[in-house]
């Protein structure tokens, strides 16, 4: 497509720019986000090597999605890009963002930018003490955070300079600089260009000091006005300043209509030549990134390693033992208010020499004070159930009058016994079902403790206990049964740790992004298979130190239930945090805010706590959610976890295996999912 014509009126230059051979070349470009957001609008631009080019404009012109076409970062969608730039180490690029690790030390900045350049441990140390000096940077020594803006542009310049690159690429390196050093730097550019022969691009808002550059150009609403010397721009518009001259040509382009069409898109080839996926440096970088955070972060570190300890805990602790501290209101009808009779009644004897001691129903109730519950006692059958109304006890038990003897009758005569005897032997309970779990709990002690009360007294009155027992019996049971405080740990681990893995990783990608740190070291040419490999790494070290931890107190010292080997349980755990890092990853790619990462991090948890079967069995869930559960392969690691520790079920047993099987599906399916759009990116 050919230059428009309000570009060819307004430059007065046909893009062909005679001298030295250009190290940039624009040809009718095109970007646009979305599908109304046009940001360049067959743009032509020339740089010439060896040169300083200004390049002018407003806010929103164009300029850093134009710096980001020729650093790689993003492609046009239609016309042509030659950069005669073949390796990304060769270019150095400040960005309008500081793009820092605020964490970090001035001289850790520069070692490791250093590392991902591949400069030695002299260099490092001679360039720092040089670039100090030149930009006049505080002590090296000092936290990135605690410098003032205008220091910590000066460390994101000396970042660009650091590796002596051939091609620089400046984002307003000058916002907020003193006036003398902003002159120092601009004859250190002058020196570069002439003596070493390098080119810079610098985007200002100062229009008046890109009079120091050889070449300059002034867009505006994705459209290069001019490209020419500062000079040669005021003359070719009869005026005394650069500022005029950008007035004159914005006036100009006012009374042009903008060209509204839009070429479809083309393929734009790669502009620089396709490096190593994998070079060792740059994952030293990596590395020594997450080491040097990690020191200057200890605190959150050691956090991150104790959370799942102390989150287990709490789980144990807030579950408790199987007895609940729990209130029972009783009424005795049969023992006079007020009085001693259960501990001064006399013997009570049935018509076969069955001797009670004591009042049964104060016998029952030191059975339920044993079982550590509370009995209040009352006077009355309204005034025990208006406390039970009043939330002062779970529920009331109540004793008719003549209780024991009724009671006493029933077991003597059975069928034969009257109908008053029965209806006074039966023990009335008012029960508070708001809570499911205790009235559940409640229910069970009763009937079973009633069960184990009646057969220790029968026992005592030589009479067989099974006339008292349920006509069901249980034989030996296949599997121990485990305590309260164990129901729903495997499911709370597994989605804990899960989380943990998938907001470390998601929470330090999108840091990274937010911060123009991503972009900023990509360009350098780190591979996302290079943070991919650094960041398995630290995730790897975190899951030792947890899972360690939390295990070897909870399975060594405190011996909960470990059916199989400690080993299966390890290699589960670890594939169920590389699938949370994994997810972590993916989820980055697709979304870039903050927010909305934490957002759909925690719905995704959430939906994974609510279709694991730990609130609430799979098998006892509505119709409709059943088979979400069943396809979400996390309930299947639940239910290896459960057989590992509760069963001790072989390894080829299908509940053993299937929940590595699915975690390792899904951890490979991520995978090439982030290498897919990684390619794509």
């Amino acid at each position: 497509m050919e230059p428009s014509s309000m570009e060819t009126e307004i430059l007065n230059n046909d893009s062909e720019v005679a001298g030295p051979q250009p190290i940039v070349k624009f040809n009718n470009a095109y970007k646009r986000y979305g599908r109304t957001a046009v940001i360049l609008r067959g743009l032509n631009m020339t740089i010439p090597t060896g040169t300083i080019y200004g390049l002018l404009g407003p806010s929103g012109c164009g300029k850093t999605t134009l710096l980001s076409c020729i650093v790689g970062r993003r492609k046009l969608d239609s016309g042509t890009l030659f950069v005669d730039v073949k390796s990304k180490v060769d270019v150095g690029y400040m960005p309008q963002e500081v793009s820092l690790y605020e964490e970090f030390q001035i001289h850790e900045v520069f070692r490791y930018f250093g590392l991902l350049t591949n400069q030695t441990e002299d260099y490092i140390k001679h360039r720092e003490k040089e670039l100090a000096e030149l930009l006049d940077l505080p002590p090296t020594n000092r936290l990135v955070c605690n410098l003032s803006g205008g220091q910590q542009r000066r460390v994101s310049m000396a970042v660009a300079l650091f590796h002596n690159p051939k091609f620089l690429i400046l984002d307003e390196p000058t916002v907020g600089l003193d006036p003398l050093l902003c002159e120092s730097i601009w004859k250190y550019f002058i020196e570069i260009t002439n003596v070493d022969h390098k080119t810079i691009i610098i985007t200002t808002h100062y229009i008046e000091e890109a009079r120091n550059a050889h070449t300059i150009g002034l867009m505006r609403s994705g459209i290069l006005l001019a490209e020419t010397s500062p000079l040669q721009l005021m003359e070719m518009n009869n005026c005394s300043s650069l500022e005029e001259a950008f007035l004159t040509l914005s006036q100009k382009q006012e009374d042009i209509p903008l060209d509204d069409t839009y070429p479809p898109a083309t393929k734009q080839a790669d502009i620089f030549e396709p490096g190593a996926k994998m070079a060792w440096h740059r994952f030293a970088a990596q590395i020594y990134k997450n080491v040097s955070w990690t020191r200057r972060n200890i605190p959150i570190t050691a956090f991150m390693i104790l959370l799942p300890f102390l989150l287990f805990t709490i789980f144990l602790a807030m579950l408790g033992k199987d007895e609940m501290d729990v209130t029972i209101a009783a009424v005795q009808d049969e023992v006079t208010p007020g009085s001693d009779d259960c501990n001064n009644s006399r013997p009570i004897r049935s018509i076969y020499g069955c001797v009670a001691q004591k009042r049964l129903s104060c016998e029952f109730i030191s059975y339920l004070k044993e079982k550590s519950y509370t009995i209040l006692m009352y006077d009355s059958l309204d005034a025990g159930i208006t406390a039970v109304k009043r939330n002062k006890a779970w529920a009331l038990l109540y004793f008719h009058k003549n209780y024991t003897e009724s009671l006493l009758e029933r077991i003597d005569r059975g069928k034969k016994a009257s109908n008053m005897s029965l209806a006074n032997s039966l023990l009335e309970v008012y029960p508070d079902n708001s809570i499911y779990y205790i009235a559940q709990k409640l229910r069970w002690d009763l009937h079973s403790g009633f069960m184990s009360f009646m057969e220790n007294f029968l026992r005592n009155c030589e009479i067989d206990d099974r006339v008292v027992k349920s006509p069901i019996t249980e034989g030996e049971e296949i599997y121990e049964s485990i305590a309260v405080r164990y129901i729903g740990l495997n499911g709370y681990i597994i989605a804990i740790l899960y989380y943990l893995a998938m907001v470390y990783t998601s929470s330090s990608m999108v840091y990274e992004k937010s911060k123009g740190l991503f972009e900023r070291t990509m360009v350098t040419g780190l591979t996302k298979f290079e943070l991919f490999a650094a960041h398995c790494v630290a995730q790897t070290l975190m899951s030792l130190c947890q899972n360690g931890i939390f295990m070897l107190i909870f399975y060594g010292y405190f011996n909960l239930p470990m059916k199989s080997g400690i080993g299966y349980l390890i290699l589960l755990v670890f594939l169920v945090e590389y699938f949370g890092m994994m997810t972590g990853f993916v989820i980055v790619e697709f979304i870039s805010d903050e927010r909305m990462v934490t957002y759909f991090g925690i719905s995704l948890v959430i939906m994974i706590f609510l279709t694991i079967g730990m609130l609430w069995p799979v098998e006892g869930m509505h119709w409709s959610i059943r088979p979400i559960s069943q396809m979400n392969p996390m309930r299947m690691a639940v239910e290896t976890y459960r057989s590992i520790t509760f069963r001790g079920l072989p390894f080829s047993n299908s509940l053993m295996y299937q929940g590595y099987l699915s975690i390792s599906i899904l951890v490979l399916l991520l995978l090439l999912i982030y290498i897919y759009k990684s390619r794509n990116d």
